[in-house]
């Protein structure tokens, strides 16, 4: 899912909330920011009460964890975020 809107709309909280409930129906869901960092990110979850500090939800926020989610076997599901560069 592409999430495009104007400054301001609420994209990220939106596509934070898809993550989680992805996530934890044991789904794999990549967040590719272009302006905040991961940390950022995980600052939105935890204010939004959406703590996935737990092992339910496997979170990666750089790439080598990526990888390590991407090649293991998952039995519980997974976020990976990773800012994207800008060229």
């Amino acid at each position: 899912v592409l999430i495009k809107g104007r400054f301001a709309t609420g994209k990220t909280l939106l596509s934070l909330q898809l993550a989680v409930e992805i996530a934890r129906k044991g789904g794999l869901c990549w967040l590719m920011p272009l302006e905040q960092a991961a940390t950022e990110h995980l600052y939105l979850l935890r204010s939004m009460g959406a703590a996935i500090d737990d092992s339910s939800v496997v979170v990666a926020t750089n790439v080598e964890n990526a990888l390590e989610v991407l090649d293991a076997p998952r039995q519980t599901g997974a976020i990976i975020i990773l800012k994207t560069v800008k060229s």
